[in-house]
């Protein structure tokens, strides 16, 4: 997860330089394309809003006793994957709040 995060802050691109995306359609993938309400925009694949003036780009996911969470923030060029068994949402939560503690 953490590699195709790096894609993802890369715009299409691995750390080493090899292409897998175009740039133009990472972007495009990005761009709200339904109102969810409260700040937030379901774009294609993702939900994406603002967190203290930032651009955020998130999705999470759970199935029986796993559950995952990608955040990236474009303009700082960062990110981070949560991955953690049990599928309750407190979880995730309390660890992303954290996170974003430590952070901001």
């Amino acid at each position: 997860m953490v590699k195709f995060l790096e894609m993802e802050l890369n715009l299409g691109k691995s750390t080493d330089g090899k292409r897998f995306l175009s740039e133009k359609n990472i972007l495009y993938r990005r761009q709200p394309q339904a109102e969810l309400g409260g700040g937030l925009a379901y774009a294609l694949g993702w939900i994406v809003q603002k967190h203290r003036g930032l651009d955020v780009v998130w999705h999470d996911g759970s199935t029986t006793n796993y559950e995952s969470s990608l955040y990236l923030y474009p303009e700082k060029k960062s990110g981070f994957v949560i991955l953690t068994n049990g599928a309750k949402d407190d979880i995730n939560s309390a660890i992303r709040k954290k996170i974003l503690e430590i952070w901001f």
